[in-house]
């Protein structure tokens, strides 16, 4: 894994000045290129196997890559080492080479310029952007090609500096780290992932990189918000108001911190998806299935769906809503006690279908004496049998007579939450 050094030289015929970093205000020698600063200041421990390459036009080259007579005063002109010396006298060992590019006076010409960049990269490379003398194109494209050899090339961007000549003082110029400007395309992209897909791990992954100030607060919002997907993507039932409550909590936490602003936009987007949680079991478990499908993951959603049937159904009979034996008893029992639409099932009927079901335990002597409550719930009861047939028709992989496909379940999904609400409402 190399460290490179990107950079680009004009043709000005540049002054000599001081660049000094932020925060620690180090200072570079006088130097009549910023790239001599740069190296100076975050270079010093480059050894052979690292990079540097400059680009630039014919023009450039001629002007400031190769020796050439500068003027330093009225009449007066010496002949000056050129950038391409400088840099050999300082760094022999990364080798600095100059690369060819054409002048971006067109849309291909600022291709071809992409294309010589995402050529000097290598996998795993750790990139210093210097854009400090670079045309007007060149910024914007900089962001461009660099997130794209993050996923061609899995690079990483160590820093994006320019250095400000136009807002020296006392002859020292400030050099300005555009790296957070990165860091919000990052972070602007991996809340978009958890925004359209439910996926979580690149808001996790960035926390983890997130600098000092604010890593503490930052951190605490990624495992919980990984926390919550995961809960959704496994269907882990018992999680869903849990998870939405500690995430909403480690968001409010985070509106304290003043570091990094732009992140508070995109954590609002956050907030907007887990408002709807109140920590109320049933109705968490409505939203954690329309999130489900707004997210693109039906089988989850389908899954949570029918378990939060069965959760009312327990809890309408009075039984123990986390103990499994209750919920399969119940739930064989609801599907045995279903029927076609609009016909009545007698209660005695309904009392003989629960005594049927075995083993017979504690849990199931208890549903037997409150059995004429299923009886009442028959839009419930054959909710319940239509939803399981759908659920484990995607459970198994569709591997059954008849399987579904794929388009009969984003177009029932709608429907299938519209009728559970409807059901609960009645209750």
């Amino acid at each position: 894994m190399a460290k490179v050094y990107i950079s680009f030289l004009g043709t000005t015929p540049y002054t000599p000045c001081i660049y000094y970093r932020e925060p620690d205000r180090r200072e570079s020698t006088q130097v009549r290129f910023f790239q001599q600063a740069a190296l100076e200041l975050y270079c010093q421990d480059w050894t052979k196997g690292d990079r540097i390459y400059v680009f630039t036009t014919d023009k450039a080259y001629e002007t400031n890559w190769l020796d050439g007579i500068t003027e330093v005063g009225e009449g007066v002109s010496v002949v000056a080492p050129g950038l391409g010396e400088l840099l050999k006298e300082m760094k022999p060992e990364c080798d600095p080479k100059h690369i060819d590019i054409p002048p971006g006076e067109s849309e291909d010409q600022i291709w071809k310029i992409f294309e010589s960049i995402l050529n000097v990269l290598t996998e795993g490379d750790e990139v210093l952007f210097d854009i400090t003398h670079a045309f007007r194109s060149i910024p914007s494209l900089a962001v461009v090609v660099l997130n794209y050899a993050k996923l061609i090339k899995k690079i990483k961007v160590i820093g994006i500096y320019y250095g400000a000549f136009e807002a020296k003082k006392e002859g020292k110029a400030p050099i300005f780290n555009l790296a957070s400007f990165d860091t919000l395309l990052e972070w602007t992209a991996a809340i978009n992932q958890f925004n359209e897909a439910g996926d979580a791990q690149k808001v996790y992954d960035l926390a983890g990189k997130t600098a000092a100030p604010i890593k503490a607060k930052i951190n605490e919002v990624a495992n919980c918000l990984k926390y919550f997907t995961k809960a959704m993507s496994t269907c882990r039932g018992l999680d869903i108001s849990p998870s939405a409550l500690a995430l909403k909590k480690s968001l409010d936490d985070y509106t304290d911190v003043n570091h990094f602003l732009p992140l508070k936009p995109l954590l609002e987007i956050v907030r907007k998806q887990v408002d709807v949680f109140t920590g109320h079991t049933l109705r968490d478990g409505i939203q954690a299935a329309k999130w489900c499908f707004d997210h693109n993951l039906v089988q989850q959603g389908f899954t949570i769906l029918a378990e939060i049937l069965v959760t009312h159904l327990v809890e309408e009979v009075g039984g123990d809503t986390k103990n499994w034996h209750t919920r399969k008893f119940v739930g064989n029992a609801a599907t045995s006690l279903a029927c076609e639409a609009g016909k009545k099932i007698p209660a005695s009927k309904g009392k003989k279908k629960i005594k049927q079901a075995k083993p017979k335990t504690p849990e199931d002597i208890m549903m037997e004496k409150q059995c004429n409550i299923c009886p009442t719930y028959t839009d419930v009861l054959n909710t319940v049998k239509e939803l399981k047939d759908d659920r484990n028709d995607l459970d198994h992989a569709g591997y059954r007579d008849q399987p579904k496909p794929p388009e009969y379940f984003e177009q029932h999904k709608d429907i299938w939450l519209k009728k559970i609400i409807a059901n609960l409402s009645k209750t």
